[in-house]
């Protein structure tokens, strides 16, 4: 388990890398150690790459039963996420499409490092999927929290106002995106109101 959250590791579920991350306790430990320390009790939270779920899960089990809204674009992880939460008998409401600022069509690239697939072509195997546009979820699910782990696609989706978010923890990827388009979305977020208020291995929260 991790932080008290149950999570399969058999091959049923994941391939032997991913496996070993959560056995050796190092699975998105970054992402986790900030979620324990920023989010409340009864944040309302929107996870857009929720990976295996264990975020959402450790964020449902601190915010309270409804409160998080998970986003997943690569299908492969459907059977694990749901798998785990019928492990840990919490149900973050799951919603397999990938979030993009406009809706569009995308190329969505699934990697053999099934954590690794991406909206940038990094080797993988490229999947057409529609996408839902960010905006129409800040308007539907009204989070006061976002936690985002998207493979660089962060730098499009939080270069808005994102109104109502009080609270971001994000995964950065500047060796996806580049150094320029990561200082644009920094700035983008001060302009927004957002100040820096922890980074732990490339990943940084954001309060306003």
């Amino acid at each position: 388990s991790l932080d008290g959250i149950l999570l399969h590791v058999t091959a049923e579920y994941l391939p032997r890398d991913v496996a070993n991350t959560i056995k050796r306790g190092t699975y998105e430990f970054a992402e986790r150690h900030l979620v324990k320390e920023f989010v409340e009790r009864n944040d309302r939270i929107v996870e857009i790459g929720t990976g295996v779920g264990a975020v959402a899960l450790l964020a449902a089990k601190i915010a309270g039963e409804g409160s998080v809204t998970c986003y997943e674009a690569n299908p492969s992880l459907q059977k694990v996420i749901k798998a785990n939460q019928e492990l840990n008998k919490l149900y973050p409401r799951l919603v397999g499409f990938p979030v993009t600022s406009d809706g569009r069509q995308i190329e969505f690239c699934v990697m053999d490092n099934i954590l690794s697939s991406s909206v940038f072509d990094r080797g993988g195997k490229p999947t057409t999927l529609s996408s839902l546009q960010f905006s129409d979820i800040l308007l539907e699910e009204k989070p006061t929290t976002v936690i985002m782990d998207v493979e660089g696609l962060e730098v499009e989706l939080l270069a808005g106002d994102l109104p109502g978010v009080r609270k971001i923890i994000v995964e950065t990827h500047a060796k996806i995106v580049g150094d320029e388009e990561t200082r644009k979305m920094l700035d983008s977020l001060k302009a927004a109101g957002f100040e820096q208020a922890a980074f732990l291995h490339k990943n940084a929260v954001f309060l306003r």
